[in-house]
């Protein structure tokens, strides 16, 4: 109790172990909305979960959650990996010398 208060920590942290988290199962799909999702979503490989579900959606007739799409995608590790934004091409820096002519001469 005295280290953690000086620690300026709460007593349940002293305690606690860390666990290792438990592996994620792939499991079949049961419904018929999650094999249409993987199936769409292995047939357009680029395309985010909102699109699959938009997709998905499309085919089936009927709305399809986009977080359920997401949850189904990441079992399945269909997810692409996003661009960081810190890698993208900016244009240079360019002097301007004069005023571009836009047709108008007074």
């Amino acid at each position: 109790m005295t280290v953690a208060r000086l620690l300026r920590v709460s007593r349940q942290a002293l305690y606690r172990t860390p666990g290792r988290r438990p592996a994620t199962v792939r499991r079949p799909p049961s419904d018929p909305v999650e094999r249409t999702i993987i199936e769409t979503a292995r047939t357009h490989p680029t395309d985010g979960y909102r699109m699959i579900a938009a997709l998905t959606a499309g085919e089936l007739g009927v709305p399809v959650n986009r977080k359920r799409v997401l949850r189904v995608m990441r079992l399945h590790r269909l997810i692409q990996r996003h661009r960081p934004l810190a890698r993208r091409r900016r244009p240079g820096t360019f002097a301007v010398t004069r005023p571009t002519s836009s047709g108008t001469s007074t």
